[in-house]
């Protein structure tokens, strides 16, 4: 019989197994934990890279400008809509009548043309507290304007064909309007170096027609019809004062010679010796005038 203290045949053999075994398993786990700690510093030093820094930043601002473009294109369409509704209230209230006026805002309101809650909650108020006889009502264009503005208008600032510094249907804007970049319509002071809204063009052009009309109550002897007068503003407006003063024109009219005046108005049509479409087209509508 073996001794208690001696061992077994092959007992050293899978005491060793063992401990190799254990071993094994030790240094599996520490490669294990080894890779898990490569793996976190990677990741960590994969969002700590300058490119992918830049890029994360660039998308970033990239989805900011896209927000910001959004809402100022959502603001800027908004503000253009208000712009043409306060156009288009100002328009049909330009009768000479608040009557015929306060019908045309109800017009407006009932067909749905004026969108903005706010406006056509007070248009309703006023509309339903208004008397008879009160209420805005802007003078209706006159002939002159009508004539004129059918050349159009451009609401920036351009230079014409002489080079003039010009805005809206030809309102030249004299060295103060330039050096202050404003102008005076109506008796309000307009900032036009962004642009004015038709109806500031509207009223600019009945503005500089007045002292046209004037000048041709001033040399004009004979007696005029609406139309004639109409006529001769605009004329005068394009062509300027002193053009009509010393003209067959003007001297042939006081005579009383209504019936040459269209073929003297077509006598203007020229810039530099040369025919202007623009002038042409402007002579014939006059002439039109003139003969209604």
């Amino acid at each position: 019989m073996s001794r208690p203290d001696t061992l077994a045949p092959g007992a050293d053999g899978s005491l060793e197994r063992e401990r190799w075994e254990s071993e094994r398993e030790f240094r599996e786990r520490e490669v294990a934990v080894k890779e898990q700690e490569q793996a976190a510093a990677r990741a960590g030093s994969w969002w700590k890279s300058p490119v992918i820094v830049a890029i994360l930043a660039a998308a970033v601002a990239a989805l900011g400008n896209a927000w910001v473009a959004y809402t100022n294109s959502a603001s800027q369409t908004k503000l253009e809509a208000q712009k043409a509704e306060e156009e288009r209230i100002l328009e049909v209230i330009k009768t000479g009548n608040p009557d015929k006026a306060a019908q045309n805002l109800r017009f407006l309101v009932d067909v749905g043309l004026i969108r903005d809650a706010s406006v056509r909650e007070k248009l309703n108020r006023f509309l339903h507290t208004r008397k008879p006889g009160t209420g805005p009502a802007l003078a209706a264009a006159t002939g002159a304007a009508r004539l004129v503005s059918l050349s159009g208008s451009v609401l920036k600032p351009y230079r014409d064909a002489t080079g003039s510094l010009t805005i809206g249907a030809g309102h030249s804007l004299t060295a103060d309007e330039r050096r202050t970049g404003t102008l005076i319509i109506g008796d309000q002071r307009v900032d036009y170096r962004s642009g004015i809204t038709k109806v500031q063009a509207a009223q600019l052009l009945e503005q500089d027609l007045v002292p046209a009309r004037q000048e041709v109550v001033r040399l004009v002897k004979v007696k005029l019809t609406p139309n004639q007068l109409d006529a001769l503003t605009s004329f005068v407006w394009n062509v300027g004062p002193l053009a009509l003063q010393d003209s067959d024109l003007l001297n042939k009219l006081n005579a009383g010679r209504y019936d040459e005046v269209p073929k003297e108005l077509m006598k203007w049509d020229q810039v530099g010796g040369e025919p202007s479409p623009g002038l042409v087209a402007a002579r014939k509508r006059e002439v039109e005038l003139w003969n209604r």
